[in-house]
């Protein structure tokens, strides 16, 4: 959950950084600020430029709330990307075979992430 509100994420350890879509932020309303250089982004479709962030958002994992900013691009069908800076800032180690993800912050006790296809999730 991000801004309390469900979202179909991904976890992508080639992202240098946490991104949210455009579209979820209008849908929502959510304040962002604007960034004081404009970014341009390497994505598989091309290059996106921007100067928009959600700042100090919280992302819900199984009941805990880890913090991130958030850069808006048009993403498609995702709302969220969590990239390097959100894995490693919270120890996140993924397991693609059993689609899972261990988080191991320190100092807290370690819990997982059971995800499902994105498939399955939009067919409930």
């Amino acid at each position: 959950m991000v801004y309390s509100i469900p979202v179909i994420s991904l976890f992508d350890s080639s992202a240098p950084h946490c991104y949210i879509s455009t579209r979820f932020v209008m849908m929502h309303s959510m304040p962002c600020n604007d960034m004081d250089t404009q970014w341009e982004i390497s994505t598989g479709n091309g290059v996106i430029t921007t100067s928009r962030v959600c700042k100090t958002y919280y992302v819900k994992v199984y009941g805990r709330q880890l913090m991130t900013d958030m850069i808006i691009i048009d993403i498609g069908s995702y709302d969220v990307i969590l990239g390097m800076t959100w894995l490693s800032k919270y120890h996140a180690v993924i397991d693609s075979q059993n689609k899972n993800m261990m988080f191991r912050i320190s100092h807290q006790s370690e819990f997982k992430f059971i995800g499902k296809s994105k498939a399955s999730k939009q067919k409930q």
